[in-house]
This record gives C-alpha cells, sequence and structure tokens, in this order.
C-alpha cells in the first residue's frame, strides 16, 4: 500500500514541481491607476468569492513561478467576469492574452462580452468560420502586438499563430478540450500564466486538486435570484406520459429545450433518438408551438438566426444536439429535457442542465432514460440528480471514470492502485506524501527503482500541460 502511494505521489509532485519551477519571464505592475482601470470596467460590484479569487490570481502574478489556477464555479456564479480581469492585468502591462473556447458560439459570446468591458481596441476573434482576409489580419496582428487580446476557438492553437507576447492564457470550459489541444495553446509562450475555468473539472484536474497539487479558486454561490434546477429522472416506460404534460406546460408559455444525442438516426445505435425524426414529431406532438433545430451541421448563419428567434421568444421550444452546452444564456427558458440522457457524461449533464434556471423563475431538467440503460448509466443519472455542485459532481466522475495517467495525455481512466484505498489508508498515503518530497529534495536518498522512475517522469511531462 505504501509503495503504491509512494510512486503514486511521486509523479504527482514531479508533475506540479516541473510547472512550479517555470520562471516568470513576465513581470507584472499593479498601481492605483490599474485599481482605477478596473472599477471603471466594472458593470457590478464583485461578490466575495470574486474578489476572493481575483486576490489569489494578483498573488500568483506576484510570485516568482508562472501560475497554473483552476477556477472552479457554478454555472452562472461569474467565472467569466474574474479570467476577464486576469486579461485586463496582461493587458495593462503590455502583455497579451488568449481565451480559448470551446466552440464557435461560445467564443463569439465572450469576444462581444469583452468588446463591451475593454472597448473594441485590439481585441480580435479567430475561429474556423473567419474569412480568410479577417484571418490574415488578425495573424499579423498577433505576432506584431497590435492585438492585445484574442478569443477564439482550437483555431488558437493552429501552427501558424504566433504572439509576441503571450503572457495570459484562459481555457473556458476546460473538460471540453483534450490535454494535447491545452498544452498547444499553452506552449505558444515560454513562460505564459494559465487560467482554467470550468464548472466540472475533468477527472485529472479534479485528482490534482483533491491532493492539493493544483491551485484551485472556487464560485461556489451563483449570482443573485437564480434557483436550484430540479432535477428528475424520466423512465423509458413513462416518455410518452411526459411529453403530454410538457404539452399543457407548453401552452401555458413555457419555454425549453429539448436535447438529442444524434443528428440523423443510426441503425448500429437504434435506441438512441434523433434530432431529424424528433423535429419531425415534435411538430405533430406539439403544434401551434414555435419549434427550431439546431445541430454542428447548421451554418453559422442559421446558428445565429435561430438562437436569436429563441432568446427572443419567436421560438418556443428549440431542440438540439450539444452544440448549446455551453455559451446559451436564455433567461426564460425553464426547462430542458435531454433525451438518453443515461449515455452521456456527468460533467456533460451539469452543463447542459446550466443552460436553464438563468433568471428568477424556477427550472426544471428532465433526464430520459434509454429503453435499455446500463448500470452506470443509471449511477450517472442517480448522480446528477442528487446533486447541483460541480466539484461534488466532478469528484463523482472521478470515482466512476478513475482520474487518468497524472503526465501523459489521457483525461480518464483507472488509478492503477491495487491494494491501496486513499480513504482508507489515508495515514499512509500522508507518510508517503512527505516521504515522496524529501526524496525529490534530497536525490542521494533515491534508490535505483526511484531513479528510473523519475528519469521515465521526466521524458513523458517535457512537453504536456497537465491542467
Amino acid at each position: 500500500i505504501y509503495e503504491e502511494f509512494l510512486f503514486f505521489k511521486l509523479e504527482l509532485q514531479r508533475v506540479r514541481a516541473a510547472f512550479r519551477g517555470r520562471r516568470r519571464l513576465h513581470r507584472y505592475r499593479f498601481s492605483d491607476a490599474m485599481r482605477r482601470s478596473i472599477d471603471r470596467r466594472l458593470p457590478f460590484r464583485l461578490s466575495g468569492e470574486q474578489e476572493e479569487a481575483f486576490s489569489a490570481i494578483v498573488n500568483d502574478l506576484r510570485s516568482p513561478h508562472t501560475m497554473q489556477r483552476l477556477l472552479q464555479g457554478e454555472v452562472g456564479s461569474g467565472k467569466t467576469i474574474v479570467a476577464f480581469l486576469a486579461l485586463l492585468l496582461a493587458r495593462e502591462n503590455g502583455l497579451q492574452g488568449a481565451f480559448l473556447a470551446p466552440t464557435e458560439i461560445l467564443a463569439r459570446q465572450h469576444f462581444q462580452n469583452a468588446c463591451a468591458f475593454f472597448g473594441p481596441e485590439g481585441l480580435a476573434l479567430l475561429t474556423g468560420g473567419c474569412d480568410p482576409a479577417e484571418r490574415r489580419r488578425v495573424l499579423a496582428g498577433l505576432a506584431g502586438g497590435g492585438v492585445s487580446l484574442v478569443f477564439g476557438t482550437h483555431a488558437l492553437t493552429g501552427e501558424n499563430v504566433a504572439f509576441r507576447k503571450l503572457a495570459m492564457v484562459v481555457i473556458d470550459e476546460q473538460h471540453r478540450f483534450g490535454v494535447a489541444q491545452r498544452a498547444a495553446l499553452f506552449f505558444k509562450s515560454r513562460g505564459a500564466d494559465l487560467l482554467v475555468t470550468t464548472a466540472t473539472p475533468i477527472p485529472r484536474t479534479m485528482l490534482l486538486a483533491l491532493y492539493s497539487d493544483v491551485a484551485v479558486s472556487f464560485l461556489r454561490q451563483p449570482l443573485a435570484g437564480r434557483q436550484p434546477v430540479v432535477t428528475r429522472v424520466v423512465a423509458a416506460a413513462d416518455r410518452e406520459r411526459f411529453y403530454r404534460r410538457l404539452a399543457v406546460e407548453l401552452g401555458r408559455g413555457r419555454k425549453g429545450y429539448v436535447i438529442l444525442p444524434l443528428i440523423e438516426r443510426s441503425e448500429t445505435y437504434p435506441d438512441l433518438r434523433s434530432l431529424d425524426e424528433e423535429a419531425r414529431e415534435s411538430r405533430a406532438r406539439f403544434p401551434g408551438v414555435p419549434q427550431a433545430a439546431l445541430s454542428g451541421r447548421s451554418d453559422p448563419a442559421g446558428k445565429r438566426r435561430a438562437l436569436q428567434r429563441f432568446a427572443s421568444g419567436a421560438v418556443r421550444l428549440l431542440l438540439a444536439t450539444t452544440v448549446v452546452e455551453v455559451g446559451i444564456d436564455v433567461a426564460d427558458a425553464t426547462f430542458m429535457v435531454i433525451e438518453n440522457a443515461d449515455r452521456y457524461g456527468l460533467a456533460q449533464l451539469h452543463q447542459l442542465r446550466g443552460r436553464v434556471g438563468r433568471g428568477s423563475e424556477k427550472s426544471y431538467c428532465f433526464l430520459v432514460e434509454s429503453p435499455r440503460p446500463s448500470a452506470g448509466g443509471r449511477e450517472r443519472l442517480r448522480a446528477i440528480a442528487s446533486s447541483q455542485d460541480g466539484f461534488a459532481i466532478a469528484e463523482m466522475d472521478l470515482e466512476l471514470r478513475g482520474g487518468g495517467v497524472i503526465a501523459g495525455l489521457e483525461q480518464s481512466g483507472e488509478i492503477d492502485f491495487r491494494l491501496a484505498d486513499p480513504r482508507r489508508d489515508a495515514r499512509l498515503l500522508q507518510e508517503a506524501q512527505v516521504d515522496a518530497r524529501r526524496l525529490l529534495e534530497h536525490p542521494e536518498l533515491q534508490n535505483p527503482p526511484v531513479r528510473r522512475f523519475l528519469a521515465g517522469l521526466r521524458k513523458k511531462i517535457r512537453n504536456v500541460s497537465f491542467s
């Protein structure tokens, strides 16, 4: 048991030390003028948790080593404004910042909000949908320094994207990106500070956070006026009865979403419902209710048009795939129906649920089971229905999926303990943590197996950002 813990802690501490040891290349100054600039831009007073998180970021930027911080906050808790303040610090110090978002919809929304917060000068948007002329202009601005803050999708990680002074990297909705994608942007600067935001950390980051090897700031309180979302599981046998009840609510003027796992019906997965099929059935099931369908295949203009009509109330039922998982903020949407909900991961279910409950009215999330749900799928539905806490949900996800290989590219997978149990054997875990630190601080104490293990680890982590 002790041996398993010792090598586990050696790996955790060695990975963390590799990133803590990155000396700060970009110096930040903090002045009264900067504080006034922050106060002038804030549209509202920060909550106590937001102030605490921002203070932690400032302290990180004052330290001699680069920042690696996770900002974990519930949906609607105000993570974005804290991230904007971090970018503002970089900009006010003559440095560049990059904000990576998982979808074009979300990247565009952040860019529009940033233009209102910072002013449009020096800001740019880079996505796969940019026309060639605009793309060339943005790339030239990043390389020359004329663009101080850029917002975008994975297009930011392309090999031809070069920065003059990239100092602050913000990765939004971290669970949507692979490790290699996050590392590709992070390593465009030799000394970038990294802020990762999420409502539900992936198992790897959750594991590091649980063992105190990642700096974490929490925003647990939703913004004022928002209520918890009531979450209910609907058995496949009750599906038709459920939709009859939903028809009554739509008749009373309710507005919401139906999420489907597929765009088209698949013979390989006969139990999974498709957007094309459901859209046809829905028009017959809810006559007179204005509806729209949205998927990754929808053209960008069509997506924007559908979302605008939904936000304005011209559409009251939006049928979609998971393209609406993040970045959609419609305050009067009060219900979310997720078909084949047992086939989704916990983080995705929590994010989808977060599309409702954004106003003052009581909201609901209905998780419709597949006809033949697996035991693991049922367990995930029970877990999501029992909690509104993103960090607790991530902890359940860690328990169900494992934490992945700490220094590799995997984001989940079994923690390879054959004998050890971190909860049962907590005392031995603490002893192994102390001894691992001593072995790393005093190489002369390392025996050949430990030296070989650490040599292999150094090769693995050379070009990987673990966050």
